[in-house]
């Protein structure tokens, strides 16, 4: 019987796009046991080619993924899923996606194009890929309290079509006492939520109701839903400006006196990373995914440290934090760059990407406060890898 896993995280270089994954190997530290992804997508020209061959290696003898995790729909983090589909990777894999509110019906390109596509991969017969989403932060139901920490649900025994926000997930290892847990929460961003329920009362529309099908495609309400999506954010375009909302996952073992750090790797040294200052403070193997949310916003913000406080403890800090929305100077802050709460950020970004979003300023600002930035762009050598024990 095993007794040690292998523990290997990887931010895949696939440009304006994000593609993590994380595996468990056994005792042999050869034989893959399960594999966790967090996004899978890319808006950056030419890299088709790359991106397959990222997923063909590291899906190499173990080849479906057991789970997904999508931060929301935009096509830069979820167009390569039906490539995963068609190369068998999706067979019995438990794929959660954060819930929706009127976006579900409203038709809105290409996001519903996606969420619909994503739906559509549910399959029910026993064993089959179940699709689960993860309820809104701060509704009836929804936010859902660390009181599962010392007893993580079981992935594979998740039954229910959605689960609450902040809910601890565990992979099921064939290992007696190994935990990890992955522990997803949907945020709202506030301050949109906000701005969005003024313009539905201007139009005599209710919040409340945005769940119920029929009230979102009924002709009238239908037409002045899709006009005040279409304004909402800060660049109003043919579809909705900025996501509401997005899933945010946090990664870590359950006992951290049990996870060993092993190392890490680039295939070269022109990306500072400064892991050589890594040390004891630091809760080993933890790592905080973002997606595109806002974390300049202070209900966000504090709803991440909150989350990092009840995973990992008041005491420890968190290893790893994705720097949101690609790096964009509109999705952080002075709160992130102060922050005592992380050791190291890490953003995904293509320099050469026709709308590129990412601060150059970013890697001097880090610089300023002695804080690591790992930069994973389309660049393949820009791949950055970590290997970490469990016992």
């Amino acid at each position: 019987m095993s007794t040690k896993v292998y523990v290997k995280r990887t931010f895949h270089p696939v440009g304006q796009g994000a593609f993590f994954t994380e595996q468990f190997y056994g005792n042999d530290a050869e034989t893959l046991l399960y594999n966790v992804v967090y996004d899978c997508g890319s808006k950056s020209s030419g890299i088709k080619t790359q991106i397959e061959r990222s997923i063909r290696n590291v899906l190499h003898d173990k080849k479906e993924i057991d789970v997904l995790f999508l931060s929301h729909f935009d096509d830069d983090h979820v167009n390569f899923v039906k490539y995963l589909k068609n190369k068998g990777h999706l067979k019995g894999t438990r794929i959660f996606i954060p819930m929706l509110a009127a976006e579900e019906w409203l038709g809105i390109q290409p996001y519903a194009a996606n969420y619909r596509y994503i739906l559509s991969l549910y399959d029910r017969a026993i064993g089959g890929t179940k699709v689960i989403k993860v309820k809104f932060d701060e509704e009836e139901g929804g936010e859902r309290t660390l009181e599962n920490r010392n007893d993580p649900v079981v992935v594979e025994s998740i039954e229910d079509d959605s689960i609450p926000s902040g809910t601890v997930l565990r992979p099921q290892l064939p290992v007696p006492n190994v935990i990890w847990c992955y522990t997803p929460f949907n945020v709202q961003f506030k301050a949109l939520i906000t701005e969005f329920q003024n313009k539905l009362l201007a139009e005599g529309l209710e919040y409340e109701r945005l769940r119920g099908r029929n009230y979102v495609l009924d002709p009238v309400n239908h037409r002045k839903l899709k006009k005040i999506y279409q304004g909402l954010g800060k660049n109003p375009s043919g579809g909705t400006a900025i996501n509401l909302n997005s899933l945010l996952v946090m990664s870590y073992p359950k006992d951290a006196d049990k996870c060993r750090k092993l190392g890490n790797r680039r295939m070269v040294s022109c990306y500072c990373d400064c892991w050589r200052y890594y040390y004891d403070g630091c809760y080993p193997g933890s790592c905080l995914y973002t997606g595109d949310t806002s974390a300049n916003e202070d209900f966000v913000w504090n709803r991440m440290v909150q989350m990092i406080e009840q995973c990992i403890g008041n005491d420890s800090t968190l290893g790893l934090l994705q720097v949101p929305h690609h790096g964009s100077k509109r999705s952080y802050d002075w709160k992130l760059l102060v922050s005592d709460r992380f050791f190291a950020g890490f953003t995904n970004y293509d320099p050469y990407y026709r709308q590129h979003i990412f601060d150059e300023t970013l890697v001097m600002k880090f610089a300023l406060n002695r804080q690591p930035l790992i930069l994973v762009t389309r660049d393949y050598f820009s791949k950055y890898e970590e290997y970490w024990t469990l016992s």
